[in-house]
């Protein structure tokens, strides 16, 4: 299967994404690929968030993929972020990247921690990628950080 085809897969697969990306070998195989052909990749993404505006893209709010696929993420922000300035759409995968910039959680209820949200405001998150703090919202108020919307503010 191409990155592009891959990238297809796991990221507008609701159910089965993880059957496509399970092993650490075949994530390092996927990035290979994404580097080679990232012009490709870009236009996949926009595409996906294009045709699909208010879907959230399960993978990048998954704590499996935080946990697992940091690097894989990270990638995806960089290569969004190389373009255009970001449309509403794009912004909730560009957002959604940005949250996992700290590697040192490594368990798997590091979204559910304060830490994301709290020593970071939505504001400077938001200025950071170029979107509307109400996207920050929608992950923040989804993602069990309800109790943080005051200190957020």
């Amino acid at each position: 299967m191409s990155a592009v085809g891959l990238l297809k897969r796991v990221l507008l697969d609701e159910d089965k994404y993880s059957n496509y990306i399970t092993s650490e070998d075949l994530v390092e195989d996927t990035l290979e690929l994404i580097k080679a052909d990232i012009a490709s990749i870009r236009m996949v993404l926009f595409e996906i968030v294009e045709k699909y505006p208010k879907t959230v893209i399960r993978d990048f709010n998954h704590w499996h993929f935080a946990l697992y696929h940091i690097n894989l993420s990270k990638l995806i922000a960089k290569i969004l972020a190389s373009g255009n300035s970001p449309q509403k759409g794009s912004c909730r995968v560009l957002t959604q990247c940005n949250m996992f910039k700290n590697e040192s959680f490594k368990d798997p209820v590091w979204l559910k921690q304060e830490y994301v949200i709290k020593n970071r405001s939505a504001n400077s998150i938001a200025k950071e990628c170029g979107c509307i703090k109400e996207t920050i919202w929608h992950y923040a108020w989804k993602y069990g950080f309800k109790k943080y919307k005051k200190e957020v503010k």
